[in-house]
């Protein structure tokens, strides 16, 4: 018997309108200048050191962090 998880099946949201690619996301959220923070300590447990960034991404540790982060809004995922 196969399971499909229809919640990964939509398209669309629960008002009717489509879900924005993740690559269109990125984009936008790069065109208003939104910035990406990848963990240091992150990167070299991983061996992650000569990895290729997505665009606005920069291998930064808190204290970039919380430079950034003064006087302005921020979202932080992690």
């Amino acid at each position: 018997m196969s399971v499909t998880n229809r919640c990964h099946d939509r398209t669309t949201t629960r008002s009717g309108r489509r879900w924005q690619p993740v690559s269109d996301l990125h984009a936008e959220y790069v065109e208003r200048g939104g910035r990406f923070f990848v963990c240091p300590v992150c990167v070299k447990t991983r061996g992650l050191q000569d990895s290729t960034w997505a665009d606005n991404a920069e291998v930064a540790g808190f204290p970039a962090v919380f430079e950034y982060t003064t006087g302005g809004a921020l979202v932080f995922n992690y």
